[in-house]
């Protein structure tokens, strides 16, 4: 709930969406952001209960799956790098899907040509540190839990005995 302002109206902020999707898998990732940007809106008013749905579909399913998907197909390379790779498209991409929404939206005083780019580029810089904090959890969480790590057994499932 850390918010900057930036032009527009709206701001950037952190989301931890690819490290819940990294952590927990796509599915379990989905839900828990749900639950997070939910408590959020109701408990806090941040980001509101009108933009609930938007706000869902960005950093609940967006952020958590391209996040989910770019660590999978980088992890291969480097596990550390495919973390900061993931944690920074992901806010990028889930910030294009917000751009793209307001800027079509009838309600915004602003179209297209001016919500993507400041949504985009305001949310690729602060990505830089989204990246950098998920590639050092991840790190961190890999060397002191491995058993936490999911795909560091044979399937994507979750050992037998790590007990969930």
């Amino acid at each position: 709930m850390l918010n900057w302002p930036i032009p527009g109206g709206t701001s950037a902020h952190f989301v931890g969406g690819a490290f819940a999707g990294i952590l927990l898998g796509p599915s379990l990732g989905v839900l828990a952001m749900t639950a997070v940007v939910t408590i959020q809106a109701l408990v806090f008013g941040d980001g509101g209960i009108i933009a609930l749905g938007g706000n869902l579909f960005a950093m609940a399913v967006v952020d958590v799956l391209v996040g989910y998907a770019v660590f999978r197909a980088l992890r291969g390379v480097h596990e550390t790098g495919a973390a900061f790779v993931a944690g920074w498209g992901a806010i990028t991409v889930s910030a294009l899907a917000v751009g793209v929404g307001v800027g079509l939206s009838s309600a915004f005083a602003y179209e297209l040509g001016v919500t993507v780019p400041i949504m985009v580029a305001g949310h690729a810089l602060l990505g830089l540190i989204e990246g950098a904090i998920t590639a050092a959890v991840y790190g961190f969480l890999a060397n002191a839990r491995p058993d936490l790590v999911l795909g560091r057994f044979e399937s994507d499932s979750p050992s037998p005995e790590v007990g969930l």
